[in-house]
């Protein structure tokens, strides 16, 4: 991978806060939040990493919740191994949790990460040919202020790829909607299929490993992913919809992210506006009209200095004739949508499952975890 998938943000002050924030690499079990975006294939690197951890699990919280071990994470910034403590987890409906691993690959090591699957590892069926990068859908208005946008997503049958529309999807505040995406494994690429995922304040326990049996608040476990949007899309919708006080009190989003016409943008698009506010002086995404940029409120020094930390999205951002500076004030405004032309024609809207029933019903199985000896 480019960049490292899991940050931790650490503040000085918990909310209000205006100092600069902290940055610490300290990883989350992807097994807890998972990432949902393009299946690149991991870069080797030349160092070995050490052998697991032997863990002492602490007590469980739900009683359908299973234990999965923790794991070492290759921190780049770091140039070393970080420790990621292992979790608790409840499955979502229907799901085996598949684990990552570290493997040899072209004189270096790599590591395959793990995702959540409805069928076993055993019976998943891999593709040859990488998906193509998604591309903008021609979003309708939404039907209302209590709903999201799934992103819409290539389907494979055979040897072809075809785009799959996204749709608006009502909001449910006991699941979190887990895109469709394409995980890389060494045997080729795993299609995943949309699913119901449950929200952090039930869906299991991790820990920050500073600190035995020390819980992650799920608060701060956001903040962790917080560089990473868009990797966890309808992951931060579902959080920022349900909890806008922690949004407006950390000073973590622009003021303009309330404006609801961003949220029809695709995540290319409004990525690519969030990234360039927190850079001021490079060149806008190529949709950006000098008025609209004009209405941005420009960003604090503590966001400065955050954003200073995240790597350039992989998507163009620098087409724009000239840079803008976001000069605005806070407001409300209704947003002309981009007109950006889709290069296939699309072969349906995406299929979003029911959602769950509120007690889960049957689950798939997962396999034993290891017998964790006491530690020392």
């Amino acid at each position: 991978m480019k960049r490292l998938c899991f940050c931790l943000i650490l503040f000085t002050s918990y909310l209000g806060a205006s100092s600069t924030p902290i940055l610490s690499p300290v990883p989350v079990h992807e097994a807890y939040i998972s990432k949902f975006s393009y299946p690149s294939i991991p870069t080797p690197i030349g160092v070995q990493p050490p052998a697991s951890k032997i863990e002492e699990a602490p007590s469980r919280p739900y009683d359908d919740a299973i234990w999965i071990p923790g794991y070492y994470a290759y921190v780049a910034e770091e140039g070393d191994f970080a420790w990621v403590c292992g979790v608790w987890r409840r499955p979502p409906p229907e799901h085996v949790w598949i684990e990552g691993e570290w493997m040899k690959r072209n004189g270096g090591w790599i590591w395959v990460r793990g995702f959540w699957s409805p069928v076993a590892q055993d019976k998943l069926t891999y593709i040859k040919e990488a998906p193509p990068k998604s591309i903008d859908d021609d979003v309708p208005s939404a039907p209302g202020k209590n709903y999201f946008w799934v992103p819409g997503y290539w389907e494979n049958s055979g040897n072809n790829y075809t785009w799959l529309t996204g749709k608006w999807q009502e909001f449910n505040e006991n699941w979190v909607l887990a895109p469709a995406c394409y995980v890389w494994r060494p045997s080729g690429y795993v299609f995943v299929p949309i699913y119901w995922d449950l929200p952090l304040n039930n869906r299991g326990a991790a820990y920050t490993c500073e600190g035995r049996g020390t819980i992650l608040e799920p608060d701060l476990a956001i903040r962790q992913l917080f560089l990473y949007y868009p990797d966890y899309l309808t992951f931060y919708w579902h959080w920022c919809y349900y909890h806008p006080d922690f949004w407006g009190d950390c000073w973590c989003l622009p003021p303009w992210w309330s404006w609801t016409e961003w949220w029809t943008f695709c995540e290319c698009d409004l990525w690519g506006l969030w990234w360039w506010w927190g850079h001021p002086g490079f060149f806008p995404p190529v949709w950006l009209t000098l008025q609209l940029s004009l209405e941005i409120s420009p960003p604090s020094e503590e966001m400065l200095e955050l954003f200073s930390k995240m790597s350039k999205p992989d998507f163009p951002i620098t087409k724009g004739k000239k840079p803008l500076l976001p000069k605005g004030t806070p407001g409300t405004k209704v947003l002309p949508k981009p007109n950006i032309q889709n290069d296939v024609t699309p072969g349906g809207a995406v299929n979003v499952p029911e959602t769950p029933s509120q007690q889960p019903g049957r689950q798939v199985a997962p396999p034993p975890p290891p017998t964790a000896p006491t530690q020392p």
